[in-house]
């Protein structure tokens, strides 16, 4: 069974026969003639099992992106010009209270990608059109700005 024979290897190394003999008895493979007496393994697999799928369904993906729009742009700082004003001056403090407006604990917007989150959600809600990814870049590059917007937004939506 160990060819130890070998002057290459030190250690002692398997019989090819061995592992030929191996492979036969091995329970890799299973055995359907238990279960199929009159059928051998490659019949039971062409054939077609009642409630066996074979294929899986097509479904169509419909994405999370809204069909709405913001009812401010993100440059209409004239209309609310208190909300503008403390998004330019202390953006952590109006994002705290967008956070607990919204409904969410006033400390959301200390959690790294909080407030891509509530805005995430705050579009998914009121059904704006948008990804995640464009959360994230508004966030990013015009994050003063687009605080504003949301306040904005949550103000018009809620009253």
């Amino acid at each position: 069974m160990l060819n130890s024979t070998s002057s290459h290897f030190p250690f002692p190394t398997l019989d090819h026969k061995f592992l030929v003999h191996q492979k036969k008895s091995c329970f890799c493979q299973p055995d359907h003639s238990q279960y199929y007496p009159s059928h051998t393994s490659a019949a039971v697999s062409s054939m077609s099992l009642p409630g066996v799928i074979t294929q899986q369904p097509i479904t169509e993906r419909n994405p999370l992106i809204g069909t709405g729009s913001w009812r401010s742009g993100l440059f209409d700082l004239a209309d609310n010009i208190p909300v503008c004003v403390l998004g330019a001056l202390c953006p952590q403090i109006l994002s705290c209270h967008l956070a607990h407006s919204y409904g969410e604990n006033c400390c959301l917007p200390l959690v790294p990608g909080g407030m891509i989150a509530l805005r995430t959600h705050m579009r998914l809600s009121y059904n704006i059109e948008g990804t995640i990814c464009d959360d994230a870049v508004m966030l990013m590059f015009c994050g003063p700005c687009e605080l504003c917007r949301m306040t904005r937004e949550l103000r018009a939506r809620n009253g």
